[in-house]
């Protein structure tokens, strides 16, 4: 949160000016990228995972978000940060985890199933992976334990396949 807070972002209306004003900056300068069709999810979500969430208004944050789908038709979109993001960033597990951080478990297990699905193409093991581990959370969560049980194991298989050890570690 301090990071975000350190740029200015905060959790209110002056907050997402700023991130507003910010982008348009960067635009000017770096014409590769459409960055407003992401961003705002992008800040919000990172806002409520900082752990604002409590401080946050309920129906403000319920508004915050789009559907499930148009979130992740917002990544396909977008392929700088569908490919690249920032580093280990998308769009798809963030705003699953902000969901399920907000308590809307159905809004993230939708997210994550169609993150995780071969429609959608997602490659990256870090998206993979946590939206296997988002969909294992809610499965268990509804009591369905041989359902959660198929997904971390999706998620660990996703993170050994990464090769990237911490992934397996998180995974785990």
């Amino acid at each position: 949160r301090l990071f975000l807070e350190a740029f200015g972002l905060t959790p209110d209306q002056k907050g997402f000016e700023r991130s507003h004003q910010f982008l348009e900056l960067l635009q000017a300068k770096i014409s590769l990228m459409n960055f407003p069709g992401w961003w705002g999810l992008s800040v919000r979500s990172l806002l409520v995972l900082s752990g604002t969430a409590g401080t946050l208004d309920r129906d403000a944050t319920d508004k915050w978000f789009p559907s499930p789908r148009e979130i992740c038709d917002i990544e396909r979109t977008y392929q700088g940060i569908r490919l690249y993001g920032f580093g280990f960033f998308d769009l798809t597990s963030c705003c699953s985890r902000a969901f399920l951080q907000l308590g809307r478990e159905d809004d993230a297990y939708e997210l994550s199933t169609i993150a995780v699905s071969p429609q959608q193409k997602t490659f990256k093991k870090t998206t993979l992976v946590s939206c296997y581990s988002v969909l294992g959370q809610v499965a268990a969560k509804r009591g369905d334990l041989d359902e959660a049980e198929g997904h971390f194991a999706n998620a660990l298989k996703e993170a050994k396949l990464s090769r990237f050890p911490m992934l397996e570690l998180i995974a785990a």
